[in-house]
């Protein structure tokens, strides 16, 4: 199914074609969940996104961020990438062929420095161990997002060094069909799902058409482009189900884009595409009322960075499969009320095949068309209750074909009582080769890469500030040791150390009429002069990257019924990145411009729909994304100001 970015009248016809169709009344509060639940309720949300017990967040042995339907909602987000950005100390970044991820806590995220997982699958390719955020991959589809901001390789393996990021699509239980459109893009999505004896399923789905949006691109040769030239296309699938102890997930994404930006320079036919198809299959025995077995099998299948130019001075062709089954075997053994000792083992063999690589000015595969790596690892984690604090413990031990070994233990301290918390922690975390940075072509003959380690010491402290507020402080100190990273020449290569620290400022308040939430970030880099990331004569900041971040959005229950309204304020400080100069016709390191942005957006209950009409950057201003290390590519515009409408329809 395709929809023509253009085609307004098509769109608003069939909204008002579904609002005639049978539907269930959409109830006040679900369009106000901000504020259904007591900051007591808030403070003790349990989850398990640093360790294998379920706890409260405050008590949890990792620094965590959770964003529901109704944070995306008060943000006025659109997009997944929406959402994103409202991590403490993130902002967006842009690689070749218009590829976009996250800066994290001062340093460039995208070289498998964080592991992304869509109900619990992990969604990194595995060439490159990347996840390129997809264009308009639609909030209709979120239930949630919780982000341990950190180390996370004890439980989650490989690339959980900057942060692990869990995002759970919708488990409606009655059908939800949603149409957003905006000039750069119509989006269709649906939810649905049903119980049954012993179990429920649940589907969400998504497809999209779109472009860039507006702005002007100048390249590294100083041509100017209209983005909006740019289309992008595509769709999800994600399926649950849960019977009788058995999880069943599924998880199918496709999407294309026409890249104008490859490799700094203006290529109007270059074309890259992205699908990969992701599934799992688990069943819990439970051997007792305190032992659990849980073996789970999993399979992978890409074809992502499938790109194409024909442009006269520029032809090249890409692609490649890539493949990966998977085994793994947990155990939790709960030997007091308190206390739990948990047990894993892992083994993943991956492979991938060149069928078509044409691409200057060397050949990506070797001879036989070929790369085939194994992983395997053990892993433990104990969790303890003394006293009034919680102790974790925890390691993993994973063995690559290519880097060998590596061990990356963690140790976490916590307390949490009714009106404050703290957190000591130390955690490491590791990013073995993917497959093509093992691929031999790819770095010195003499040289065999190292897997790359991150060392972090954090430190948190929550306190409620009255009734209705809470004020988290954390700090951390991070070093990555052995960082591989990419360059011509000679290609991938263990580095020098990176350094940040920063301070990360969370606040949470929640009233009858209005709720907000704001975050504000602090990182400074080491002032080594590592060059990929190295600002020319500046200090204290890798290129990319902001020293300075904050957000704010607040949702306000007006007194008309029914009737939201929602703001949404972004700061990010000035950064640096190489930028065309006309004066000597050519790219030269510059400083961006910090960025303010204001969102506003507006939330109705109609009878059977809830309406949202939005407006994105509304005083349209240049929000750039520049590309976090020193190559060719310049800035490229994340699109100016922007209307848009959404329709979410429940039917029985």
């Amino acid at each position: 199914m395709r929809f023509s970015c253009r085609d307004w009248r098509g769109l608003v016809l069939l909204i008002f074609t579904l609002c005639g169709l049978p539907a269930a009344r959409v109830d006040a509060a679900n369009s106000t969940d901000l504020f259904e639940l007591s900051l007591s309720e808030l403070m003790d949300l349990k989850v398990d996104t640093a360790s294998t017990r379920s706890s409260s967040w405050r008590s949890q042995p990792g620094i965590i961020t959770l964003f529901d339907s109704s944070d995306m909602r008060a943000m006025g987000a659109r997009t997944l990438r929406d959402v994103l950005l409202h991590i403490p100390g993130v902002s967006l970044g842009m690689d070749t062929q218009n590829t976009v991820n996250l800066v994290a806590r001062g340093n460039w995220a995208f070289e498998g420095k964080i592991q992304y997982l869509i109900n619990d699958l992990p969604v990194n390719d595995l060439i490159y161990g990347t996840f390129p955020l997809p264009p308009n991959f639609p909030v209709a589809q979120l239930d949630r997002i919780e982000v341990l901001r950190g180390p996370g390789s004890v439980k989650y393996g490989n690339s959980a060094q900057l942060a692990v990021i869990r995002i759970y699509t919708r488990a409606e239980q009655e059908t939800q069909i949603t149409v957003s459109t905006q000039e750069s893009a119509n989006v269709l999505s649906v939810n649905g799902g049903n119980r049954f004896d012993g179990g429920e399923f649940s589907v969400s789905a998504s497809l999209q058409d779109g472009n860039w949006g507006k702005g002007n691109w100048i390249d590294s040769q100083g041509t100017h482009a209209d983005i909006a030239t740019s289309d992008t296309r595509g769709g999800n699938l994600a399926a649950n189900l849960d019977w009788s102890g058995t999880q069943v997930r599924l998880f199918h994404l496709q999407y294309g884009m026409d890249n104008i930006q490859q490799y700094g320079v203006y290529a109007p036919t270059a074309k890259i595409d992205f699908r990969e198809t992701n599934f799992f299959i688990a069943h819990d025995f439970e051997l007792n009322k305190q032992w659990k077995l849980t073996p789970r099998f999993g399979y992978r299948d890409e074809a992502n960075w499938r790109s194409s130019s024909q442009a006269p001075d520029f032809v090249y062709d890409y692609d490649v499969r890539a493949r990966a089954w998977d085994a793994q075997l947990d155990s939790i053994y709960q030997y007091a009320e308190d206390a739990s000792i948990s047990l894993g083992a892992y083994h993943q063999t991956e492979i991938a095949r060149a069928i078509s690589v044409d691409m200057p000015p060397q050949e990506y595969f070797p001879p036989d068309g070929e790369l085939q790596q194994q992983t395997r690892a053990i892993y433990a984690n104990w969790d303890l209750r003394m006293s009034d604090y919680d102790l974790s413990l925890g390691a993993r031990a994973s063995h690559h074909d290519y880097s060998g070994s590596a061990f990356t233990p963690r140790i976490g301290v916590t307390r949490a009582e009714k009106n404050w918390h703290m957190k000591m922690l130390y955690g490491t975390a590791f990013r073995e080769p993917d497959l093509q940075t093992s691929n031999p072509i790819f770095h010195p003959a003499t040289e065999t890469l190292k897997a790359e380690q991150s060392r972090v010491s954090e430190i948190e402290y929550g306190h409620t500030l009255g009734k209705k507020s809470y004020l988290t402080l954390s700090l951390f100190d991070q070093k990555i040791k052995d960082a591989i990273i990419y360059s011509y020449e000679p290609g991938y290569t263990n580095n020098p150390p990176i350094k940040t620290r920063g301070i990360d400022l969370q606040y949470w308040f929640t009233g009858d009429v209005v709720s907000l939430r704001a975050n504000a970030s602090y990182a400074k880099a080491n002032d080594d002069d590592l060059l990929p990331y190295d600002v020319p004569n500046h200090s204290g900041q890798n290129m990319g990257a902001a020293n300075q971040i904050a957000n704010l959005w607040l949702g306000w229950k007006t007194p008309l019924e029914n009737l939201g309204v929602n703001v949404d304020l972004r700061y990010v400080g000035s950064r640096y990145a190489q930028q065309y100069s006309a004066a000597i016709d050519s790219i030269q390191v510059q400083q961006v411009a910090a960025e303010k942005t204001l969102n506003l957006s507006l939330t109705y209950s109609f009878p059977t729909v809830l309406w949202t009409l939005g407006v994105s950057n509304l005083t349209d201003a240049n929000v750039l994304i520049p590309q976090p290390y020193n190559d060719v590519s310049t800035p490229f515009p994340a699109g100016g100001r922007e209307y848009w409408l959404r329709a979410e329809i429940i039917f029985q």
